[in-house]
């Protein structure tokens, strides 16, 4: 069957966690088309699109395709949605053209009341329509929303059957009960996502070396690991996580003992045994809370004290971290008037490690980016 996945507000890290997860569950998946939008995939086996949009943190859609054709054609549309004896409610949504959908999807309500079907159109001041309103007014109705997927040869239909699960975000973001903005700013989204991007196993050993206030080492545990190592300098990011943990397994009935260290990211190897670690996954210490006024010899001075605190990081790594092993790390990108400043990491890195990918997670009004790397332990 094939399946669309819309992605989210980050296509290329959306992209890259959606064709990890697809490999496992089907080695033979075919990827058929993919956009700075969606990706659409011939997959085989039997895919639970609900469970998989727990799973995949950075998708905002997952639908099955229902034809392709070489045109537009409003009328086709209607001849996409299911029958209904009591009511008819739909929605549509365009990704890749900018056709005028609303006004479509009032012409088609008005020829279904005209045959006599009650029917109600699902509109929106924003397009595409958004994970919320689709849940709320559409899939929790019985509802369908249909989704027009263009690429440069061809437009393809097809019907939403899950978003993502937005409530259990939040949920797992601001529901924590010691949630810390100033150390702890790291998404859970973007925590999972990363992890995903580890291509972490069952049986894998992680660690996360700056986990503030858990939330990478709370994603690991929602995803299924059970072999989680944090560690942190700061006595009230442990408290922190040590709160949010116990928090997570109540509201979650999940077996979690976890292991927090008070060690330093740097000194790891007093305590943990060589080559004992699989995988490490973190955002560091990323500099002072920035606030837009900062000189570029001040952004440099931080960059150099980070590259030195992250260099000396990378040197306990390499004594902990099993050969082969992956590290997924957030490097920090400065931004100025005249572009950004950024790490040098070959400085950091040296010869142990091999940079493999790399993804810029950025918003416009942050003077911040997060640059986040793919690194592995070279033999």
């Amino acid at each position: 069957m094939q399946y669309f996945f819309i992605l989210g507000r980050q296509p290329r890290l959306s992209a890259d966690e959606i064709k990890i997860k697809i490999s496992k569950i089907d080695s033979k998946s075919t990827l058929l088309k993919e956009t700075e939008q969606f990706l659409i995939y011939q997959i085989n086996k039997d895919m639970e699109p609900e469970k998989l949009n727990k799973l995949l943190a950075g998708t905002v859609k997952i639908g099955k395709i229902i034809k392709s054709t070489d045109n537009f054609d409003p009328k086709e549309i209607k001849a996409l949605l299911p029958e209904n004896k009591e009511k008819v409610i739909f929605g549509l949504s365009a990704y890749g053209h900018n056709y005028n959908i609303n006004k479509i999807g009032l012409n088609i309500k008005k020829e279904l009341k005209n045959q006599g079907q009650k029917a109600r159109f699902v509109s929106a001041k924003a397009y595409p329509l958004s994970s919320v309103v689709v849940q709320k007014n559409i899939l929790n109705k019985n509802g369908t929303e249909l989704v027009s997927l263009k690429t440069a040869e061809q437009i393809f239909w097809g019907k939403t059957l899950s978003v993502q699960p937005f409530a259990l975000f939040s949920k797992l973001d601001f529901g924590r009960p010691a949630r810390d903005d100033y150390s702890g700013m790291l998404p859970p989204k973007l925590a999972q996502i990363m992890l995903n991007l580890s291509k972490a196993k069952p049986t894998d050993k992680i660690l996360d070396p700056f986990c503030g206030s858990g939330t990478i080492i709370q994603q690991a545990y929602f995803l299924g690991f059970n072999q989680i190592i944090g560690s942190d300098t700061n006595p009230k990011a442990i408290k922190s996580c040590q709160q949010n943990l116990k928090w997570l397994a109540d509201e979650f009935n999940l077996n979690i003992k976890p292991k927090i260290l008070n060690l330093s990211a740097q000194n790891l190897s007093e305590k943990m045994e060589n080559s004992s670690i699989n995988i490490i996954v973190s955002e560091p210490d990323l500099g002072p809370p920035l606030k837009g006024r900062e000189t570029s010899g001040q952004l440099k001075e931080i960059a150099e004290r980070l590259e030195s605190l992250y260099k000396k990081c990378f040197d306990s790594f390499n004594q902990i971290l099993a050969q082969n092993g992956t590290i997924v790390f957030v490097f920090p990108e400065f931004k100025t008037k005249k572009g950004s400043i950024k790490l040098d990491l070959e400085k950091i890195l040296k010869n142990n490690f091999e940079l493999k990918k790399t993804w810029l997670y950025t918003r416009k009004d942050q003077h911040l980016a997060r640059r986040i790397c793919l690194i592995e332990k070279t033999p």
